[in-house]
């Protein structure tokens, strides 16, 4: 299966977040969906999540970030906040402890 998804080129869809928890501990998150035009292999994805990522992380308060991640897609398929949430919730990315 990873080679089927890392060795052929895909036409790709990236949701890209940023988790954060505000002052009184509630909950949100930045997110943006991305799909590159035309097909590519995973290994050239890394532009495209690099620049977007950064883009996204500037947009958010610092103070408030728990963490981030992104969740790529070998097809031309959009996610919910529900769907990715779920995604996210499912590494435990809420408890992510802050470096010091």
């Amino acid at each position: 299966m990873a080679e089927a998804v890392c060795d052929f080129p895909h036409r790709w869809t990236i949701y890209l977040s940023v988790q954060c928890r505000d002052q009184r501990g509630h909950r949100y998150t930045k997110s943006v969906e991305v799909a590159p035009q035309g097909n590519y292999l995973a290994a050239h994805l890394e532009g495209v999540i690099e620049e977007t990522y950064k883009d996204l992380v500037a947009e958010s308060n610092p103070n408030h970030r728990v963490a981030s991640g992104w969740i790529a897609i070998p097809a031309e398929i959009s996610l919910t906040e529900e769907q990715a949430a779920r995604v996210f919730d499912a590494v435990d990315v809420w408890n992510q402890q802050r470096a010091a």
